[in-house]
């Protein structure tokens, strides 16, 4: 006895006249689409090199300008401490002591919102790139296993909800930054390897930087 299983579109959108297709004819398809997706070794190993770059120098110029805020807070507490020290002897009005007070406290606020800004989100992309980088390399293994649902979380990685079956085929949109990656690949001809990998670094970089 032979099972057979058979796909076909949900019709969310209304009647559709899309014919059935067979598992096994639908494997051998999301197979092929994921197989567009695969970064190469290659391209993974540079991209790895461009991320470590970019974190020791987002380290080094977080460091620096954390040192520099702090060292401004510190002379603002200066200022506060002088001025406070001149209400007390009398030698300011009580409005000018506040006005100015307020002044420079509201300067060592922002201070401090930027530090917690700039610690926190300062490198904020760059796990994401990592783990893009990963599941990118990833995918010619699980493009080759016989793994459905493995395929599945990877084509709803890489398409969302846009992927759907026209005349038994999957197609689809691919989202940033695996649009990219695929243009990448197709571009032939002069456009050289370094200048490949830049744009996409970029523009994934860009996109996981925008990332909550």
């Amino acid at each position: 006895m032979h099972l057979y299983i058979y796909y076909r579109c949900t019709k969310k959108r209304g009647s559709c006249s899309c014919e059935y297709v067979r598992e096994e004819v639908l494997d051998s398809n999301l197979s092929n689409v994921l197989s567009k997706f695969v970064l190469p070794k290659e391209w993974a190993n540079e991209l790895q090199k461009m991320t470590e770059r970019d974190e020791k120098e987002i380290t080094y110029s977080t460091s620096v300008s954390v040192q520099d805020m702090r060292a401004k807070i510190v002379d603002l507490d200066c200022k506060i401490a002088r001025i406070t020290d001149l209400f007390v002897e009398q030698d300011i009005e009580r409005a000018d002591y506040l006005e100015r007070k307020r002044a420079l406290m509201s300067e060592k606020k922002s201070l401090q919102e930027r530090i917690l800004l700039l610690e926190r989100n300062g490198g904020v992309w760059l796990e994401p790139m990592r783990k893009w980088i990963n599941e990118a390399s990833m995918l010619e293994e699980i493009a080759k296993s016989d793994s459905l649902p493995s395929k599945k979380s990877s084509l709803q990685k890489i398409f969302g909800s846009n992927l759907h079956l026209d005349a038994r085929i999957a197609r689809g949109t691919p989202k940033s930054p695996w649009d990219s990656l695929l243009a990448g690949k197709e571009i032939h001809g002069d456009f050289d390897l370094s200048s490949k990998l830049l744009t996409l670094y970029h523009i994934a970089r860009t996109h996981f930087s925008k990332q909550d």
